[in-house]
């Protein structure tokens, strides 16, 4: 089953989700219990194929880049599989699950 808290701001959403708070709450949960904000997948168009998706830190350097909060990057997926590139293809669309509404518009 799944137990979904809706907050009624962004600051208490956000509160919430804080690593302490967050670990308080799970403790009152089953073990295997984890937590997830809500998430917002954007489509990202003519991004570079150098983009490393495997390096640790790539998300890290689109938010640098980008002027994006620290750790808003969830993930982020190819939208056509690598191998299936053309050769010398320098761009490519991308998927990214952002944690921040604002962000993602």
């Amino acid at each position: 089953g799944a137990v979904v808290y809706e907050m009624g701001t962004s600051e208490a959403a956000q509160w919430l989700m804080k690593p302490d708070i967050k670990t308080t709450l799970l403790e009152k949960y089953d073990a295997n219990s984890t937590a997830t904000g809500r998430q917002f997948t954007i489509l990202c168009e003519y991004v570079p194929t150098s983009l490393d998706l495997d390096s640790p830190t790539w998300s890290t350097q689109v938010e640098m880049k980008n002027d994006i909060a620290s750790n808003t990057i969830l993930e982020g997926k190819w939208v056509k599989k690598v191998e299936r590139r053309n050769e010398g293809q320098r761009t490519a669309h991308l998927f990214l699950t952002l944690t921040n509404a604002d962000i993602a518009n």
